[in-house]
Parts: C-alpha cells; structure tokens; sequence
C-alpha cells in the first residue's frame, strides 16, 4: 500500500516513511498520523512485503515491529544492516516485547520503542532521526 499525504499542492512530500507492523489497527493508526504531518506513507504487514517494498523505493525511515511474520522483523533488520543499499537506511523498532530489543539484532537500530508508545512523540523522534 503507497499513499501521498491529503491535502492540496503537487509537490510530493520530501519524507518518506515504511511502516511495517501486522497489528492492523495500530498500523491504521500510524499511517493516518505521519500523513496528517506531510509524510508519503507505505505500509506493510509482514516481513516479505516489507522487502519487497525496499527493492522498489528508498524511504527515509522505516518504523519497524520485530514481531511481525516471515521474516520476523529482526531478520528484515539484520538484511538491512547487511545490505550495502540498505545500510544507512534509519530504522525505528517498535514492540511491545521488552525483552526483545535485548536481542542483538534489535541493537542494529537506530531506536528502539517499547510499547505502548505515544505516536505524536513517535513522529517528533522520527523528524529529528532524519533531520
């Protein structure tokens, strides 16, 4: 899923954001709020449609759940970090497993959120993360 933010003008925003997260109602949640702040929002529910979406767009941030299915979000991680055209790609885990982001591949990111999280601090993060 690909949206452009509502609003007028046919500018496309400059910030690009992939939301990878298999909770449909957060995920819903988190798309409406980064297009209220003039994000391009893409989505994914699972780890595969997470890449997929990697190979044909660059966003500026990916807001990453490590729960979510096949390939779990730590290996979507570790690939991203392992990948050259990924590598400097900015990455927000989210998950309501505080005792995941222990795991080392979790330390590849460039923040770790546990949940429940407020999105608009979330958004402020995610601004400042990619200047």
């Amino acid at each position: 899923m690909h949206e452009q933010p509502l609003g007028p003008g046919l500018t496309p925003p400059a910030r690009k954001v992939l939301i990878v997260e298999d909770d449909t109602n957060f995920l819903n949640v988190l798309r409406r709020i980064f297009l209220h702040h003039r994000f391009e929002v893409e989505t994914a529910k699972n780890g595969e449609e997470a890449l997929d979406r990697l190979a044909n767009s660059r966003p500026d941030v990916l807001i990453l759940d490590i729960n979510v299915p096949h390939p779990s979000g730590l290996e979507v991680l570790s690939y991203i970090r392992q990948a050259p055209f990924l590598r400097a790609l900015k990455v927000v885990v989210v998950t309501g497993n505080p005792v995941a982001i222990d795991h080392p591949d979790a330390q590849q990111a460039d923040l770790l959120l546990i949940k429940p999280i407020s999105v608009n601090e979330l958004v402020t993060m995610v601004e400042r993360l990619i200047g």
